[in-house]
């Protein structure tokens, strides 16, 4: 019976620790977060939709494919004429990331 334990508790140390080990530590770590829609792949890299808290939505260019509809933190920089958010760090909030990095293996 103890062993049961001992196994049980050392499994939820375990999934504990991968969740710490595949997330981001904060938000405010990037420049916006929110939730990405309508990706398009280009010839080198995807261009997508990230819609804010804040109800805007932030047309992005990042060579990192995102998944649809996961919840993402990107830090960057704007085009020049404002219409591109060129994103330099994707961060995948809900594990959306990882979950298609392992499907596609």
């Amino acid at each position: 019976m103890l062993k049961m334990y001992a196994v049980m508790g050392l499994s939820v140390i375990a999934a504990m620790s991968l969740f710490v080990a595949f997330d981001w530590d904060d938000p405010s770590d990037f420049d916006t977060s929110g939730i990405v829609h309508g990706i398009r792949q280009t010839e080198n890299g995807y261009i997508f939709e990230l819609f804010t808290s804040e109800g805007v939505d932030i047309r992005c260019y990042s060579t990192e494919e995102p998944v649809d509809l996961g919840h993402y933190g990107v830090s960057g920089s704007t085009s020049s004429d404002g219409t591109l958010f060129f994103v330099s760090v994707l961060g995948c909030f809900d594990g959306a990331g990882l979950n298609a990095a392992l499907q596609s293996q």
